[in-house]
């Protein structure tokens, strides 16, 4: 995660504070939600998500409202580094939240619609681990 998070004595099963909800406007190079916005992304799936027929239909409106949120990210990102050419640091972070985004969102997407279990059992439970940075 692009920032540090709090330790928590909470229940692995409660939902973390997310770095998207911990980054500030400042520690990016232009408006977070201009580099990420996930209820914005997130809405737009679970609402074409139900209207799709099949689980590979499902699939395919995640992958392309992933891949759509991206490259606007991106393009975002690229724009405010041309105006400001020096800020290095804050570009890393904001290629990071844009990481982090996709990321969380494609854990929400399978834990919240296309695997969706209110009481899941140990070995039901979907873990996101990650190895090494981006």
């Amino acid at each position: 995660m692009t920032l540090p998070q709090e330790v928590s004595l909470e229940p692995a099963s409660k939902e973390p504070a997310s770095a998207l909800s911990l980054a500030t406007e400042n520690t990016l190079i232009c408006d977070a939600n201009d580099i990420f916005d996930a209820s914005t992304v997130r809405d737009a799936i679970a609402r074409n998500i139900e209207a799709a027929p099949e689980y590979a239909a499902k699939r395919a409106i995640v992958v392309d409202a992933l891949r759509a949120a991206n490259v606007s990210g991106r393009a975002a990102i690229a724009d405010a580094f041309k105006l400001q050419p020096f800020a290095a640091r804050a570009l890393t972070r904001s290629y990071t939240y844009l990481t982090d985004g996709l990321v969380t969102t494609a854990l929400w997407v399978a834990r919240a619609c296309l695997h969706p279990i209110s009481t899941p059992t140990n070995s039901e439970r979907i873990a996101l681990i990650a190895v090494g940075g981006y």
